[in-house]
C-alpha cells in the first residue's frame, strides 16, 4: 500500500530540487510547492519544470494565508492522479512480490468484496458527452476531470458525424493578486 501522507514541499536552491525529485520518483504524493520569491529563488524553474502540472505552486511566503489554506483544501484527486497513484501501488506490489511470485510461493487469494471496480464498457459510457443532456456542472467537470488527461482522448463530443475531444484544465485563482486576467473573460 502506498504511503497516504500528502507532501507540501517548501524548498529552495539545489538541495530542495534533489529532495523534489527523490519524492517524486518515489510516488510520494506532493500535493503543492511552496517556492521563495523570484528574488530569493534558486532552482525555481528546475523545480517547476518536473513537477506534475496538476501540482501548485505557491510562491513567497504566503503558505499561511487564507487564499492558499483553501486552495489547499480544495485539491481533489483526478483521473490521471488516480491513475498514477494506482501504477505507482501496482509496481510496489509487484516488486515486493516477484521472488514469491517466481518460487511459487504465493497462494492465490480472493480479492476483498470492497471499494468500487469498473470495466471498459462503464467508464466509455461516460465518454460521450451528450450535447442535448442536461448535466449538473458538477457532474459534468467530474466527469471531465476523470477522463480528460494527456496523453489520452477519452470525453468527447459528436457533431457532424465527428468525434470533437474535450480536455479540462482547473487552474485556481492567484492567491497572490485575487486578479482574474481580462484576457480570459
Amino acid at each position: 500500500m502506498t504511503n497516504p501522507i500528502k507532501l507540501i514541499l517548501a524548498g529552495n536552491n539545489r538541495n530542495g530540487y534533489r529532495v523534489l525529485e527523490w519524492l517524486l520518483g518515489r510516488g510520494e504524493n506532493i500535493i503543492a510547492v511552496v517556492l521563495h520569491p523570484d528574488d530569493r529563488a534558486q532552482y525555481k524553474h528546475e523545480m517547476k519544470r518536473v513537477l506534475p502540472a496538476d501540482v501548485p505552486v505557491i510562491e513567497g511566503n504566503r503558505v499561511n494565508s487564507p487564499e492558499v489554506v483553501q486552495q489547499l483544501s480544495d485539491l481533489k484527486p483526478t483521473g490521471k492522479t488516480l491513475q498514477e497513484k494506482l501504477e505507482v501501488a501496482a509496481l510496489e506490489l509487484f516488486s515486493r512480490s516477484w521472488e514469491s511470485l517466481k518460487t511459487g510461493e504465493l497462494e492465490p487469494i480472493a480479492a476483498a468484496d470492497q471499494g468500487s471496480s469498473h470495466v471498459i464498457k462503464d467508464v466509455v459510457a461516460i465518454d460521450r458527452i451528450d450535447l442535448e443532456r442536461q448535466y449538473k456542472a458538477r457532474d459534468l467537470i467530474n466527469i471531465l476531470r476523470a477522463r480528460t488527461y494527456p496523453p489520452y482522448r477519452n470525453a468527447y463530443i459528436e457533431c457532424d458525424g465527428r468525434k470533437y475531444y474535450l480536455q479540462i484544465e482547473i487552474i485556481p485563482e492567484s492567491p497572490a493578486s485575487g486578479d482574474v486576467n481580462d484576457a480570459n473573460h
